[in-house]
């Protein structure tokens, strides 16, 4: 630190045991618990009833300290589970309990925003538990393995809203892509592979998206609820992918589904697409396309039904059956010849050279089907998919924005969860909770660099060089 520096964090050391927010008493064992990566500018750290420290890079961070960083300031802290966050300007938080790998004790992480802003890209106790939370004043927000912002407004979010958005601000707000459907029901685990091959947790409330494969192990089971209200009961041992969805609610006949079931089975009640025009719907396997006509239908497909030769009993085939509506079934092997099956009947499609042919007997596994109806959960579209917009930000609202993962805010006795892309707000009294229709500009277009995106050799060195040529302005050549 040059003289300025040490100057200015030694005011801020002052200012931090002066200006803590109220309510903070209690005594805490000192645990270290990660580190400072970076700092610009000054930051102090201070336990309830001891003296404030001054931070600088390397500066150990302990459970139960409020971190603080002055106007102009920014710091990156590292905690031992790989977690990374930046403080930003005027900053107030402290980590209330960090748990890692301790016997006897599960993994948990709790981050206590009192003001300010976070920018946090979560480690292992984020990704192993889903017990990690931010806590403010007005929520508590789960988060699930997560690269997110938060913001507990002053007046500076209203200054920056209103700044013209940079392109990269403007390419986010328009490539966010909404969540297709959440997981409402969920028993056991279930993972979604996205078209890219990345591969993630979905929880009860999480999203899933156009392109995701979704797979439930044995023992596990799911309940998904589309935007349009189609509902999809997961069996175990199942893999679907969302081959296909467009929805506009103002429009429903305009949209499209086609739900692609790979190997296993399911349960669904078609929606708001299927009432306005069915032909716009589907469920395909690796033999078979389905078409419904307003339709509660049941699908299993194992071995060569699903595609996987010499699979051999007690299952082998795909079978279709209806219990409420019909559906129409085309097989691969003869597509031009469509077999109608009508509530209470069953179609079967033994292979990928085989044609469909609709059975004279409803085989057991389809008359004894443990699957439950997708509609017995009560599904609220609005909480699940609606969105609001907050023209003007007041002090002490909370927003905040979700880069990657999946989050679920509790706040004035509701609870909402978002996934990639999407945002939520709290307004300063905790009443009003809501999910954003477009990040907020001050968020997406924060000029605080993200903890991933600052390395804190490359930000020494050009510490340095910044000296260096503050330091030949300054030079006075005489004659």
């Amino acid at each position: 630190m040059n003289s300025r520096t040490r100057l200015t964090a030694t005011a801020m050391v002052a200012w931090a045991a002066a200006a803590l927010p109220a309510g903070l008493a209690g005594d805490v064992v000192a645990q270290a618990i990660g580190d400072v990566e970076y700092i610009r500018g000054a930051g102090a750290a201070q336990r309830a009833g001891e003296r404030a420290r001054v931070l600088g890079q390397g500066s150990p961070i302990e459970a139960g300290e409020v971190l603080t960083t002055g106007t102009n300031s920014f710091a990156v802290v590292k905690l031992n589970d790989g977690t990374r966050m930046t403080l930003r300007p005027n900053t107030a938080m402290k980590v209330d309990e960090f748990v890692l790998e301790q016997p006897g004790r599960g993994d948990n992480l709790v981050m206590n925003l009192l003001k300010g802003g976070l920018r946090v890209v979560t480690g292992v106790i984020s990704k192993r538990t889903a017990t990690s939370r931010l806590v403010t004043s007005t929520a508590t927000v789960g988060i699930r393995g997560t690269d997110f912002d938060a913001r507990i407004c002053d007046v500076d979010c209203r200054a920056e809203a209103r700044r013209p958005a940079t392109p990269l601000a403007q390419a986010s707000a328009a490539t966010v892509v909404p969540a297709t459907a959440r997981v409402v029901q969920i028993a056991g685990t279930m993972t979604a592979v996205s078209e890219s091959g990345e591969r993630r947790q979905v929880v009860a409330g999480g999203p899933a998206y156009r392109g995701d494969t979704l797979e439930t192990p044995a023992g596990a089971q799911a309940i998904l609820v589309f935007r349009d209200d189609t509902r999809v009961t997961v069996a175990a041992n199942t893999r679907v992918r969302i081959d296909e969805f467009s929805y506009d609610a103002r429009s429903a006949a305009d949209g499209s589904f086609a739900l692609g079931l790979l190997k296993g089975g399911i349960r669904a009640v078609t929606g708001l697409i299927a009432r306005a025009r069915p032909a716009s719907v589907r469920f395909t396997t690796a033999t078979a396309t389905v078409g419904i006509r307003g339709t509660d239908l049941h699908m299993r497909c194992e071995g060569a039904g699903a595609g996987e030769p010499g699979a051999g009993a007690p299952v082998d085939g795909c079978f279709i059956g209806t219990l409420q509506g019909e559906v129409a079934v085309t097989s691969r092997a003869a597509p031009a010849e469509t077999v109608v099956v009508p509530a209470g009947a069953t179609a079967q499609v033994l292979g990928t050279d085989r044609p469909a042919m609709l059975l004279t007997e409803t085989p057991a596994l389809m008359r004894d089907n443990p699957l439950p109806s997708p509609v017995q959960v009560p599904a609220d579209l609005q909480q699940l998919f609606g969105s609001a917009a907050r023209a003007e930000p007041e002090a002490g609202d909370l927003f905040v924005y979700l880069r990657d993962g999946h989050l679920s805010a509790e706040a004035g006795g509701r609870t909402l969860d978002i996934g990639r892309g999407e945002g939520l707000f709290v307004d300063a009294a905790g009443r009003t909770l809501a999910r954003l229709d477009t990040p907020p500009a001050f968020l997406v277009n924060d000029p605080t660099p993200r903890p991933d995106r600052i390395d804190s050799r490359g930000a020494q060195l050009l510490d340095l060089q910044a000296l260096g040529m503050r330091t030949r302005a300054n030079l006075v050549c005489k004659p």
